[in-house]
């Protein structure tokens, strides 16, 4: 290519060379943007910025690179230098808040066969919660500590059978 076409494509406000680059320069910038705006960072996988940028699903495939051991040592750094980021999809307090209500509901009930709709009194979505975490499991997504936790609850199992009371 000619120095003068580098040059033309190259005076293209926005123009990049590298997509991929670019497409990490726009997460971070999001995710930061959110992290100022919501005070977390605790971001549902579907959510959309108000520009547009799916900023959850882009959060996914980050921490699949980690995950696969493809994400460069800068961008781990730079991930992890945002206040409240986490490598693990729930965040720790949600985590101890489905933790909780789920040991409670094996306290109360005798057991882990929880139905998906189903809302603590609190109202948190214990059901939704739980069928969440075997979701993560089934796919991989979930830290072996977490699958221990979950183990170490009386009853759990990480199969619900369709037709359960799941």
């Amino acid at each position: 290519m000619s120095a003068e076409r580098i040059a033309a494509l190259e005076a293209i406000p926005g123009w990049t060379w590298s997509v991929f680059s670019a497409r990490w320069d726009d997460g971070i910038i999001a995710l930061r943007a959110f992290v100022e705006r919501e005070g977390h960072a605790n971001i549902h996988s579907k959510h959309f910025e108000p520009d547009g940028f799916k900023l959850g699903n882009w959060l996914g495939s980050r921490r699949y690179e980690y995950r696969q051991g493809v994400l460069s040592a800068e961008r781990i750094a730079a991930l992890e230098a945002i206040p409240g980021w986490t490598w693990d999809a729930v965040g720790s307090e949600q985590w101890e808040k489905g933790i909780e209500a789920l040991r409670a509901f094996v306290e109360r009930e005798g057991h882990t066969s929880i139905r998906h709709k189903h809302v603590e009194p609190d109202g948190f979505k214990l059901g939704h919660w739980a069928c969440a975490r075997r979701t993560e499991y089934r796919q991989g997504n979930l830290s072996d500590k977490r699958i221990e936790e979950l183990e170490s609850i009386p009853g759990w199992t990480w199969n619900a059978l369709k037709g359960s009371r799941q």
